[in-house]
C-alpha cells in the first residue's frame, strides 16, 4: 500500500492560479514528432510491466565522484525502486555524449538516457532532451516490440515509440512544466513557486493528478553533491503514456533545478 503522503489529494487549484487553466493546449507539431508518431506499435511488455505495475516509484540520483571532488560533470545514473526501497525495478543511465560537451554545456547539453531492466539490462524506455538555451524539452520513448533479451541500448527514431513529451515553460519566479502524452492532448501542468520542492501535476480543472516530491537528503549531500531523491506519484495516471510524462517531468526537474550546475 502506498503511504498516505503519496496519495493524490483531489482538490481544486488555488483561486490565484485559476487563470492558468487556459494554458492547457495541444503539443506543438513538428516534422520529427510526426515522423515518430507514424510508426506507433502496440506497447511492449517491458514498458507495461515497468510503468503499469507501480502507482508510485522512488528515483534516486547516484553520487558522481568526480563532480564531488573537482566539479566535473559526469554521465548521470539513477536507481529506481519501489516506494519502500526494498526492490530495485530499474536503472536510468545516460548514454552517449562526450566529456567536452558535458563540461561546456552542463545541464543544457543534449542528453539521452535509457531505463534498463535491473536483471537483464534490456532497455525499457528512452529519454531524450535536446540542447536548449532557456526552456528545456524532454521526450520519452519505449523500445518497439522490446523483449527481455534485447540489449540494444540506443534510441532508434524510426522504430521506437514516442510516449510523452515534457515542455518547460519560462516564467519569472515560477517552475512550470506542461505534460503531453503521445496523442497530443495535455495531460497535466506543473505550476510551482520558485522554492517549492513538491511539484504537483494538475489537470484542467485544477485537481491534483500526480506529483514529483523532492526529498531532503541531508545538509552535506544537498550542498556538496548532485545526489537527489524523488518520490514520483503517478496519481490518476493510468496509461503508460501518462505515467511516462510524469517520470519525464521528474528527470527534467532534477536537471533544471537540483543539479549543482543547473542554470
Amino acid at each position: 500500500m502506498i503511504p498516505s503522503v503519496l496519495r493524490a489529494a483531489v482538490r481544486r487549484r488555488p483561486a490565484r492560479l485559476s487563470e492558468k487553466l487556459s494554458h492547457f493546449k495541444h503539443r506543438p507539431r513538428n516534422g520529427a514528432v510526426q515522423a515518430v508518431a507514424a510508426t506507433y506499435v502496440p506497447s511492449s511488455n517491458l514498458a507495461n510491466e515497468f510503468l503499469k505495475a507501480h502507482s508510485a516509484i522512488v528515483v534516486t540520483r547516484q553520487l558522481e565522484t568526480l563532480n564531488l571532488l573537482v566539479g566535473f560533470e559526469q554521465q548521470n545514473r539513477y536507481e529506481i525502486t519501489n516506494t519502500s526501497g526494498t526492490e530495485v525495478i530499474g536503472y536510468l543511465v545516460e548514454i552517449g555524449g562526450n566529456f567536452l560537451t558535458r563540461q561546456l554545456l552542463r545541464t543544457h547539453r543534449p542528453f539521452q538516457a535509457a531505463v534498463l531492466h535491473p536483471v537483464t539490462g534490456a532497455p525499457i524506455l528512452f529519454i531524450r532532451r535536446p540542447f536548449y538555451f532557456i526552456s528545456s524539452r524532454l521526450q520519452a520513448f519505449e523500445r518497439a516490440q522490446a523483449t527481455s533479451n534485447d540489449d540494444r541500448v540506443e534510441l532508434n527514431d524510426k522504430e521506437d515509440k514516442l510516449l510523452a513529451e515534457v515542455h518547460q515553460e519560462w516564467a519569472p519566479l515560477r517552475r512550470i512544466y506542461n505534460l503531453f502524452p503521445a496523442d497530443e492532448y495535455q495531460f497535466g501542468r506543473i505550476d510551482n513557486r520558485m522554492f517549492d520542492w513538491r511539484f504537483v501535476v494538475r489537470d484542467r480543472q485544477g485537481n491534483e493528478i500526480g506529483a514529483v516530491d523532492r526529498k531532503w537528503a541531508g545538509i552535506g549531500r544537498e550542498i556538496f553533491t548532485d545526489t537527489g531523491h524523488y518520490l514520483v506519484d503517478f496519481g490518476a495516471a493510468r496509461s503508460i503514456e501518462e505515467k511516462a510524462s510524469i517520470l519525464g517531468a521528474a528527470v527534467s526537474i532534477d536537471f533544471d533545478y537540483f543539479s549543482r550546475t543547473s542554470g
